[in-house]
């Protein structure tokens, strides 16, 4: 594998996990309005047919994407992949590595900071510096596979049969659970490419993502509020 390849796969786990932070974030703060606001309550009542669909597609969306990223077949885009290639390559985040990929990206021409930079830039000497993700993300694979793992391949893959069974698996889910897969996918995939591109040890779980969460909740605060205030001008 080239470092060229190894980039491709963390763009492309990147923007599967920036899909399911959005869809997540942006499911809760509709259902979370509608409950919090009247006005909102109203309009989202009026026009259930829609909201209901934009949910169902929401929480869809965020299944099928989930089970994307947790995929363990070897051939696919997942986070299996993406940390196995890590482990396997330290050499990918070598100071000479990085240092190389700058001066590329600056047109070959050696940048004035960047030995400063370089000199203290964290590098792994090996992978078993590298482990502690590995060891991370344990848990919340376990968690994926128990919980929410069967309702993707039992409701959202395939419809069986056995509604009693089903709503089973919808009781062991929590949102407050589920959302935190999602911040640690998005931590770890963020701690990856800053390590990738500027030589940042990944410290994972320090991370909030308030600024991120609060600018997707506005949004849909703003096209919520702006409904049921034409509803309101309206009438």
């Amino acid at each position: 594998m080239t470092e060229e390849e190894y980039l491709h796969e963390l763009e492309v786990l990147d923007t599967q996990i920036d899909h399911v932070f959005e869809a997540f974030h942006v499911f809760e703060e509709l259902n979370q309005l509608g409950k919090d606001n009247e006005a909102v309550f109203a309009v989202l009542n009026e026009n259930a047919l829609f909201w209901n669909t934009q949910t169902r597609c929401l929480q869809t969306s965020l299944f099928i994407d989930l089970a994307r990223i947790f995929d363990s077949h070897s051939n696919t885009y997942s986070i299996h992949r993406v940390v196995s290639m890590t482990l396997a390559h330290p050499e990918f985040f070598s100071k000479e590595s990085l240092s190389k990929r700058k001066i590329r990206l600056a047109n070959n021409a050696k940048p004035e900071w960047l030995d400063g930079f370089i000199q203290s830039a964290w590098s792994p000497k090996d992978a078993s510096e590298l482990r502690y993700i590995k060891n991370a993300l344990k848990p919340y694979i376990k968690l994926y596979d128990s919980v929410y793992h069967p309702i993707r391949g039992k409701f959202y893959g395939h419809r069986e049969r056995g509604i009693y069974e089903t709503i089973k698996l919808f009781e062991k889910t929590n949102r407050i659970e589920l959302g935190s897969i999602v911040d640690f996918l998005h931590d770890l995939i963020l701690g990856l490419r800053n390590l990738y591109d500027n030589g940042i040890q990944p410290a994972l779980g320090q991370n909030t993502f308030d600024k991120s969460k609060a600018a997707i909740r506005k949004e849909v605060h703003n096209v919520l509020l702006t409904l049921a205030s034409s509803v309101e001008l309206e009438n």
